[in-house]
């Protein structure tokens, strides 16, 4: 995706317009203080209940620069989102992995089982 692509996608989720209201306490930005850029970002909101969930805390995203990669950012935003959450009193994070994407070792390590599976075609016909 393109940086403006990028840019309106996390404006719609934090503006509640994608997966519900952001949990500003559980989610998170890293800004790197040397560079002065963005590091990462984890962005968890409050999805809805719907006929496959029950509704609650959902990581919508999550993602570590490419220059700080490999330095287990990544797991210690989700450990500190995990216990968030726990402390808040929510027994259930949901997030979405497509197959084979790296990441789902990192959730597997932490905890999250797969539950379904979604097939999708699009301009069938």
């Amino acid at each position: 995706a393109s940086l403006a692509e990028a840019v309106a996608l996390f404006g719609r989720i934090i503006a509640g317009q994608t997966a519900g209201p952001l949990i500003h306490p559980v989610s998170a930005l890293l800004v790197d203080g040397l560079t002065e850029t963005v590091a990462g970002a984890l962005l968890v909101t409050a999805m809805p209940a719907a006929a496959w969930w029950d509704g609650g805390p959902w990581l919508c995203d999550l993602f570590v620069a490419p220059t700080h990669q490999g330095a287990g950012i990544g797991r210690q935003l989700s450990q500190l989102m995990i216990a968030g959450c726990a402390e808040g009193g929510y027994e259930r994070i949901g997030l979405s992995v497509t197959d084979g994407n790296p990441a789902e070792r990192l959730y597997r390590a932490l905890g999250f089982a797969r539950c379904r599976s979604v097939f999708v075609i699009e301009k069938a016909g």
